[in-house]
């Protein structure tokens, strides 16, 4: 499954490149608010 999901990212390089260091930030916010919404989560709801 790794393979695959490598080889489709691969034959998007171009794309990515075209995108910068904005891909990259919003990915770093995106994982970063799911982590601190499952830490949020976690601490409402703790048993």
């Amino acid at each position: 499954m790794l393979t695959f999901a490598g080889l489709s990212i691969a034959k998007d390089i171009p794309a990515f490149r075209r995108l910068g260091w904005r891909i990259v930030l919003v990915s770093f916010v995106a994982n970063a608010g799911t982590f601190l919404g499952a830490a949020l989560v976690a601490q409402l709801f703790h048993i």
